[in-house]
């Protein structure tokens, strides 16, 4: 009997490819249902050692990181082909086009770059006068970038790469992080802004705010906007890809540790994958056992489903 050899159908020089039969099983075996890119893996398979990060942000307190800037620095001065890159994408329903969420590049030179939770904001400042990424006046940003590296890089990532890449910046005012969340007008929303700040200071409060919306129209971004503005409070974030475990003893058991924290939830509809109709339901049960106030946004859920509660 012949053995059949397997031949791949994309380039070897695609960052998602993975040579190594091994770590292509191992691959395989590892649970890649978050549906992030699995960046370590990849360098790993890419360059078999555990690879040295560094996280960088804008070079000034209020900047977000522009991502076509960054795209277009690696593409001229490191000679990438960004085609070879792994990119995420989801759909804006206000621009009504695609946009990339998430991206991950292999320089090929044991350096690494990504990026995730892309975002598409309007009215910027923009002292470093870019071009809008042809959204009406849209500019695509992110909070931080990771840089992966081999160590003989360390020197030139975090006295040069770093450096520059901080520098790719426009300035986000607060009212437009506020802006994107509700479909009134941006006056009303200050106000319930305000409204949801007034009752997560009260020290004795312990109710549910719930934020409901389409994907993509800033939910994540403002619960993240809100936590930065309780500075003063202990917060407990979960996010989407371990909340199906929220009502499990071993996290009550956290939760009952930090008593006096904000529980922020992100896809709560995620507490029940199996009856999502429910998991309204299961949040409220963890906010009677918990004690603790609880903010939570929504995707699949109807206003009308809000109103039944």
């Amino acid at each position: 009997m012949t053995s059949t050899k397997h031949t791949s159908l994309t380039t070897t020089k695609y960052t998602g490819h993975i040579e190594d039969s091994s770590i292509l099983q191992t691959f395989i075996r590892t649970d890649l249902s978050n549906q992030r890119i699995p960046v370590t893996h990849l360098f790993i398979a890419h360059y078999h050692a555990y690879p040295c990060t560094v996280v960088i942000q804008a070079s000034t307190s209020l900047g977000k990181l522009h991502v076509p800037t960054i795209r277009r620095y690696i593409e001229n001065d490191h000679k990438h082909n960004s085609t070879e890159d792994i990119i995420k994408r989801e759909y804006h329903p206000i621009i009504r086009s695609f946009y990339i969420t998430d991206f991950l590049a292999n320089l090929g030179n044991g350096i690494m770059i990504d990026c995730e939770n892309c975002q598409l904001i309007n009215d910027i400042d923009n002292p470093n006068k870019y071009k809008s990424d042809g959204f009406d006046d849209y500019f695509l940003i992110v909070e931080k970038v990771r840089i992966n590296y081999l160590p003989e890089h360390d020197i030139y990532v975090n006295d040069e790469l770093a450096s520059k890449l901080s520098s790719f910046y426009v300035l986000q005012s607060k009212l437009t992080t506020i802006q994107v969340v509700c479909k009134s007008s941006q006056q009303d929303f200050i106000t319930i802004h305000h409204q949801i700040l007034k009752q997560l200071n009260k020290i004795e409060w312990k109710g549910i705010i719930l934020l409901y919306g389409l994907p993509g129209t800033g939910k994540t971004y403002y619960m993240r906007y809100l936590i930065n503005e309780l500075q003063e409070k202990n917060v407990i974030f979960f996010p989407s890809d371990i909340i199906h475990n929220l009502s499990s003893s071993e996290f009550l058991q956290i939760l009952k540790i930090y008593s006096h924290s904000i529980i922020f939830i992100d896809d709560a509809e995620n507490i029940n994958k199996d009856h999502p109709d429910q998991a309204l339901n299961n949040l409220f049960n963890l906010n009677h056992l918990s004690h603790q106030p609880i903010v939570a946004t929504f995707n699949t859920y109807s206003l009308q489903t809000f109103s039944q509660h």
